[in-house]
């Protein structure tokens, strides 16, 4: 007789499962659902199905919803199986009835299944409340009179997926946000205002910067009131900061300071937090500034791997935020300091250079008539020393008018005046100058500027510097062949480029040549003498005129300089437009400084004894 009734129990729990056996060893006479022989048929054949399957899979029989579940189930009851097992759903998981119980009573009413993804579930399984996710499939069961007897369960556990989901997007615009802050001090602001959102997984948070082992709290979000300015928490003394700093290891505070609770705001689920974990956000413990995160611990999510390592990830998040923001401000200090440090040069090369250009023009009158004098000329020694301090006065305040020129560019106190002009028949007359001296020192000067069709608005003065500054540097670099000067048009653009046959300009030196100040090191020419100022001063006055410059060069062929600007005047200010009738006088002693120059680098070819 005792085989017989276990050979019933084996056909109605199949299989070698844990819940398979338990069912068969259990006394159901002393459950709500009664004897196994009185069970009908249907719940027979569910409860077979329901062992049967891989997946989680419950049974709520009758209304009552008596309990039964399969081995990948056990995990929905924790520390209540086994003896959830054949007890009341309202008994067995009364914490969550107010949310599953109406969904459970409309599929025994209506006999329609219910499915539902990631509904959050409070469940108390391990000795706490949890929060946890489900994919419900509610099916309803029909009993042998055809009428609803019960619900057949598929669950899914998606707590993991949510909680990943969430924190990941909470890391991203933490990320995101603070990215887009130019201060450590926004960073901090910024960090509180996304943590402060995020209370389900950061119940509260306090950031404290640890200098000299004094600590001072910088950030905090989750709390209904700030922490008392210099008191305890204030000051990190109630936390062990120093410790987690120096070790740089996380420490779990079992239980939250005094009185804290007064400071917290609403807890997830009408819970406060009672613990919080401790991180290290510095890399090392020598740092001068070191940080500490102080994060309140949701009590309603276990601590396990996956929090830890989510808490690691949200603390590495916002080192690197604080770390990179304050690399830029480092930088954003040293970029204002060196560009005081520039306007303080600006402003000294100004001062010098009115400094040295009025006793440089005195002293200039004087020479001039000296070597010009023929009532009382110079006799021959001493008009060659004479000539040589003219020529060295010349050169030097070229040099300052240079500087002047240069400073009022960087300060915007050019006092440009455009005007249309027949940029050709311009550009001509002053290659022109230099015809005498390329056909003393042996070179070819060849001047192709053929009509643009339309007068360019220009300063014909800022023209003549970039013109004469573009053949100087190409004279002073050609020792054999020629220089090439051409003006072409080019779409709505006039072109110049002056070309030589020189030493050329080695491809690495070539994008600094239009810095301020650069000389080409080692470089081959009639003088070694240069501020390294004219090239540049070519691009700040071709940028005058809203156009730009350009370079090629090969060692050994020589080099192509281009200035590019645009027709018409739409694009200069227009308080800096002259009439076309005005004239603007040009500057003599200019033209004269670069020609003299240019024939002091050409040696001179003695005559005939």
């Amino acid at each position: 007789m005792a085989n017989l009734k276990e050979d019933r129990l084996e056909k109605l729990f199949p299989g070698p499962s844990q819940m398979a056996g338990r069912m068969r060893a259990k006394d159901w006479s002393r459950t709500l659902l009664g004897p196994v022989e009185q069970w009908p048929q249907s719940l027979r054949t569910a409860v077979s199905v329901m062992l049967a399957a891989p997946e989680p899979a419950l049974i709520y029989w009758g209304r009552e919803l008596v309990v039964l579940y399969n081995d990948s189930a056990r995990f929905m009851l924790g520390t209540k199986h086994p003896e959830g097992l054949g007890v009341s759903f309202k008994v067995v998981f009364q914490e969550s009835w107010t949310i599953l119980g109406p969904l459970l009573e409309r599929v025994l009413d209506t006999g329609e299944a219910v499915h539902h993804e990631n509904l959050l579930v409070p469940l108390e399984r391990f000795g706490f409340m949890e929060d946890c996710y489900f994919t419900f499939a509610f099916i309803p069961t029909r009993g042998d009179d055809a009428e609803v007897g019960g619900i057949f369960i598929i669950v899914t556990d998606t707590t993991a997926q949510v909680l990943g989901a969430r924190r990941l997007s909470l890391v991203r615009e933490l990320s995101l946000r603070t990215a887009l802050r130019e201060t450590v001090e926004g960073v901090f602001r910024t960090a509180e205002d996304v943590l402060g959102k995020s209370t389900a997984d950061v119940p509260f948070c306090l950031l404290y910067e640890l200098r000299a082992e004094r600590a001072r709290l910088v950030a905090h979000a989750g709390l209904a009131q700030a922490p008392e300015e210099g008191g305890d928490l204030a000051e990190g003394r109630v936390w062990p900061l120093a410790e987690v700093a120096s070790s740089r290891h996380e420490q779990l505070i079992e239980q939250l300071p005094e009185r804290f609770a007064t400071l917290l705001g609403e807890g997830a689920g009408g819970q406060l937090p009672t613990r919080a974990l401790a991180l290290s956000l510095s890399d090392a413990a020598e740092q001068e500034s070191r940080l500490v995160l102080v994060v309140g611990l949701n009590p309603r999510i276990a601590l396990g791997d996956d929090t830890r390592s989510f808490l690691r990830l949200l603390a590495r998040q916002l080192a690197t935020s604080i770390e990179s923001t304050r690399a830029l401000e480092e930088k954003t200090r040293r970029a204002a300091q060196l560009a005081e440090l520039d306007r303080q040069k600006t402003r000294f090369f100004a001062n010098v250079s009115h400094e040295l250009r009025t006793p440089l023009t005195l002293m200039l009158g004087p020479l001039e008539d000296a070597l010009t004098d023929l009532r009382e000329p110079l006799a021959g020694s001493q008009h060659q020393r004479v000539a040589l301090v003219q020529r060295g006065a010349v050169r030097l305040l070229k040099l300052v008018n240079q500087l002047l020129e240069f400073t009022r560019l960087e300060t915007g106190r050019a006092g440009a005046r455009f005007q249309p002009v027949d940029l050709a028949r311009l550009t001509q007359e002053l290659a022109g100058h230099f015809e005498s001296a390329a056909h003393r020192a042996g070179l070819t000067l060849s001047v192709d500027c053929a009509s643009l069709g339309e007068p360019f608005w220009v300063d014909p003065e800022a023209w003549e510097r970039i013109v004469f500054n573009l053949l100087s540097n190409a004279f002073k670099f050609t020792l054999e062949g020629g220089l090439t000067v051409r003006l072409r048009r080019e779409g709505d653009a006039g072109v110049l480029s002056v070309r030589d046959t020189g030493t050329g300009i080695p491809l690495e030196a070539q994008p600094r040549l239009f810095q301020r100040f650069f000389r080409v090191e080692g470089a081959q020419g009639r003088s070694f003498e240069g501020s390294g100022i004219g090239l540049s001063l070519v691009q700040e006055l071709t940028k005058l005129h809203g156009g730009e410059v350009g370079v090629w060069s090969r060692p050994g062929e020589g080099s192509e300089f281009t200035v590019r600007i645009p027709r018409g005047h739409h694009h200069l200010p227009s308080e800096r437009l002259a009439s076309e009738s005005s004239t603007v006088a040009r500057d003599a002693f200019q033209r004269d400084s670069f020609v003299q120059e240019v024939e002091g680098w050409i040696p001179e070819v003695p005559g005939p004894l």
